[in-house]
């Protein structure tokens, strides 16, 4: 039977108020919510009080403006404040589990709880306090002595989806709770967690909160037939989210959110409703102080964008940003270095401007680019909003670091974080976001990898609280061809979920495919049914589309070109196995001054060439690149603190306003080719599919320079291929470290084929003039299958093999991704003990020491992130390491799961060699 059969069978009655003190030494008649042991002892926050902070915050967020549109559009109608009033009841009733006799025995020591609950009949692990509302609202008898003292029989005339809302709000801990996996229960047997217990008395403490709600929202019980609540499923799944964020923020008991002593009954709901409008302000979820002065002082482009305190004109593609009627949806394909990045942040700032986002998340594929990015747009932001006191807090959205603002923090225990100024207490609501990655996107604006916005697509933890935050931004995704099949299904699902609240997103890409285009951007006509085939314009018209371009529902359409026009040499070198001879060409290069790249597949071959570098120049010769004095290659497989230093160095060294002048070389894998503003003179790269090595391309010549060194005037790359023509033999993939990357870490040997055969062709690319049909030739499924036609059998084996995997990937991320048009009582949710990825083949584990060591650049190593690969049949659970014997090489050795690592200057290796 369903929550509301129990429920309609119910009588109602409203019983005496009763909350006199029982005589427990430790439990009283009231409910408590929350304890904090201190040395004056124990002090507790009553339930009324707290489940009061969590309701006012909720009114709060759901009161702001944006917030309100998304809701309605979600809920396809106008919610009038009966209903607002409704969905703060069922907000203020999150907690009611709590007021189970097994949840309040915590107030007891442990010696005193165990012999209290075995006299109560309760076991230890009945006391939780959200799937045990099983037996308060699913069992029959129950439910009808709760409706005695508590107003069920009217919150049922709420309508059918009063029970699904309701139960969306008590999964505010993350993981959704519905009345299908409650009916069939273990919970629902507990019928001792609801059965007095000396002077406690759980059913009068459901009864009091149910006073509470009638009496501090009292516009919600005012019959009217056209106040029903909300059952559209998309509804459901925001609302989940918005209570989970409210109960996160006022569950935060220090002096500047909902301390203790805020409000006694009954001034609490008045104290708990003004502090829950000025949180929500202070930490900058509500923005209309910022967009008030933004609209008072019109921002001029140039002044927002200056450098060297000269501002300059908008280019076409960023005059194209202000654009009113632009659709949801924007994809923008322009070549690198061509002011994408500020054309994404105008964009912000028009629908910022005009009340259609509050904020803004700026998502690159990689922690690297994004540390990057983060002062550009941190940068942006101040110049926009001159005044701190109400301008939009930046937080950097990568794990590992706790950076709001441009501060950084260190964590504490209990996910708690020590700030440089940390007695600067108006600085903790514009903090908060930052220091849990769980709440990133509650930032009004964050920049982070992609990676956080698609766990608010998968059925995982909290990924009702992310979706609903997200629902506030402009979506900016950077690199959005870097995305596989995989991770494109993810953000596909995505995107239609926010532009269908009324989201807006925005699509950036120097190397986008048609193909690729089309699964972001379709037609709405081109739905397809079950197992048909989509239609796939051919190559010869696709490479025939503007470049650059702006595309939307509308359509797609030419942008005027002003980026810097490079004709670059292109020079087939077949020294892929040779890495001395590879340094030996890099070292040449940076004898004359200048700056060089070499940009490998993998981190086996990114160490060898800096080992060859360092045995032919030796380890102190001025040209090796460097972090605080020590050579090393640039990749991710560093520890967190030592990632920082990584990164700073290489802009530093490479950056816009780096010195020119002194040669030098670093030697790094894919980490140096998205989102970086660097410029190199020279880059020496490992063939790679055309799309790919467009965007290392885009770091060669990437600035207008008055000169550079001899050698490097003309923009020239060294295209490293295998000495051997024939990629036949990579067919048989999994080649290991021999394999460079060709069918492995690139799956799609095709492509690779394909760009040395466009390579072949010419001795220069003229960017971006061919930028679009180079693309087209080496990424189009048409012009691939045809290669695979007449290369020979193996070959279509492996065009077959690679596109029944990329299917299995859509069809993989379909399968888990969390659906917001599924019912709430229906939707499927991952197994707690299962692990689901934001992207396939990443499940790197996290393992700690015994006690720290210094790290080759001076930083303490507490603990260090194993590649999955690496991780081999280690359990899930296997976290601690084992330090062995110290070393003279500078390495730091140690044991996990039954295999030795060692790091230093070169990062992580597997000792016996690394693949």
């Amino acid at each position: 039977m369903t929550a509301s059969a129990y429920f309609m069978e119910s009588r109602h009655f409203v019983g005496r108020d009763d909350d006199r003190e029982a005589g427990a030494p430790y439990l009283t008649a009231k409910p408590w919510a929350k304890l904090h042991t201190g040395s004056d002892g124990v002090s507790r926050l009553g339930l009324m009080r707290h489940s009061m902070d969590v309701a006012a915050v909720f009114e709060a967020l759901a009161g702001i403006p944006l917030i309100r549109a998304r809701l309605e559009r979600l809920a396809m109608r106008p919610l009038s404040p009966a209903v607002m009033a409704r969905l703060s009841v069922l907000a203020f009733l999150h907690d009611i589990g709590k007021a189970s006799a097994g949840f309040q025995s915590k107030v007891f020591p442990d010696k005193a709880r165990s012999a209290w609950l075995s006299r109560a009949g309760i076991k230890p692990y009945q006391c939780g306090h959200t799937r045990v509302v099983a037996g308060l609202l699913f069992d029959k008898d129950r439910c009808r002595r709760m409706a005695e003292g508590f107003p069920l029989t009217e919150m049922i005339q709420w309508g059918d989806s009063m029970v699904d809302l309701w139960l969306a709000s008590i999964s505010h801990h993350g993981e959704p709770i519905t009345s299908c996996s409650l009916t069939v229960s273990q919970e629902l047997r507990w019928a001792a967690l609801w059965r007095p217990v000396d002077d406690y008395d759980p059913m009068r403490a459901v009864s009091c909160l149910g006073r509470h709600a009638q009496a501090w929202f009292p516009e919600a019980w005012h019959e009217d037939g056209d106040d029903e609540l909300p059952a559209e499923p998309a509804f459901v799944h925001c609302f989940a989210g918005l209570v989970s964020l409210a109960d996160w923020i006022g569950s935060n008991d220090s002096a500047e959110f909902f301390p203790y002593d805020l409000g006694r009954d009954p001034s609490r709901a008045a104290a708990s409703r003004l502090r829950g409008r000025e949180v929500v302000r202070r930490m900058r979820m509500d923005v209309e102080d910022a967009r008030a002065t933004l609209r008072t002082r019109p921002p001029v482009f140039g002044d927002i964008f200056a450098e060297g305190g000269l501002g300059f004109a908008p280019t076409p593609l960023q005059e194209a940003m202000a654009d009113p009627d632009l659709g949801p949806v924007v994809i923008v394909e322009s070549e690198t270095g061509s002011g994408k990045t500020e054309a994404a942040l105008w964009r912000f700032r028009t629908l910022f401007e005009a009340g259609k986002v509050d904020a803004l998340a700026f998502l690159l594929p990689t922690r690297v680019a994004a540390i990057s990015l983060e002062r550009r747009v941190r940068q942006c932001i101040e110049r926009l909003f001159p005044d701190p006191e109400v301008r939009p807090n930046v937080v950097l959205a990568v794990p590992g670091y706790i950076q709001s603002d441009g501060e950084r923090a260190f964590p504490l225990a209990r996910f708690e974080a020590l700030w440089p100024d940390s007695g600067d207490h108006a600085s903790s609501h514009r903090r908060w976001a930052a220091e849990n990655p769980k709440r990133f996107l509650a930032a009004a604006v964050m920049v982070g990898t992609v990676d956080q916005v698609l766990l608010a697509g998968l059925p995982v933890r909290h990924a009702h609280l992310r979706g609903a935050a997200l629902l506030r931004a402009l979506m900016v995704i950077d690199e959005v061809h870097a995305s596989d099949a995989y991770m494109t299904q993810l953000l596909s699902g995505l995107l239609r979920r926010h532009t269908q609240a009324g989201g807006h997103a925005l699509l950036l890409s120097a190397t986008l495919g048609s193909e690729a285009r089309e699964r972001f951007l379709p037609a709405p006509q081109t739905r397809l049914r079950p197992n048909e085939r989509r239609c796939v314009a051919s190559p010869a018209l696709t490479d025939r589309m503007p470049y650059p371009s702006i595309a939307d529902s509308s359509g797609i359409r030419p942008i005027a070109n002003q980026a810097v026009h490079k004709r670059v040499r292109v020079t087939l070198t077949p020294l892929i196995n040779e890495p001395a001879h590879i340094a030996a060409n890099a070292a040449r290069a940076a004898s004359h001054g200048a700056k060089v790249l070499v940009v490998r597949n993998t981190v086996a071959g990114a160490v060898a060439v800096q080992a060859a570098l360092e045995q032919e120049l030796g380890i102190d010769h001025p040209v090796l690149w460097r972090v605080r004095g020590v050579p090393a290659p640039h990749h991710g497989r560093f520890g967190s603190q030592d990632r920082r230093e990584l990164d700073d160095a290489v802009e530093a060294s490479f950056g816009k306003v780096a010195g020119r002048g002194d040669g030098t070389v670093l030697v790094g894998t894919q980490t140096l080719e998205q989102s970086l503003d660097i410029d190199a003179d020279y880059l020496l790269t490992d063939i790679a599919p055309g799309d790919v090595l467009l965007q290392r391309l885009g770091r060669l010549h990437r600035h207008r320079r008055h000169s550079r060194p001899d050698g490097s005037a003309v923009p020239t790359v060294a295209v490293l291929t295998p000495s051997s023509r024939d990629l036949g033999p990579y067919l048989e993939t999994k080649r290991g470290r021999t394999s460079h990357g060709l069918g492995t870490v690139y799956e799609n040997l095709l492509s690779i084929e394909a760009t040395w055969r466009e390579l072949e062709r010419r001795d220069h690319l003229s960017l971006p003039e061919e930028n679009r049909s180079f693309v087209e030739a080496v990424t189009h499924s048409a012009a691939l299958g045809a290669l695979a036609d007449k290369l020979g059998p193996a070959w279509k084996r492996h065009w077959e093999d690679y596109t029944g995997a990329e299917t299995a990937k859509r069809g993989g991320a379909r399968i888990v991704q969390l659906n917001w048009c599924e019912p709430w009582n229906e939707q499927r949710w991952v197994d707690p003990g299962s692990k689901l990825r934001t992207r396939l083949g990443l499940d790197d584990r996290l393992v700690s020491f015994d006690e720290a060591w210094s790290g080759p650049f001076g930083h303490s190593v507490e603990r260090l992130k194993i590649p999955g690969w690496m991780a081999g049949n280690a359990s899930e659970t296997e976290e601690q390491a084992t330090l062995l014997a110290p070393t003279t090489d500078g390495k730091v050795r140690f044991r996990w799961a039954d295999r030795c690592f060692a790091y230093g200057r070169y990062g992580l290796e597997m000792e016996g060699g690394t693949p």
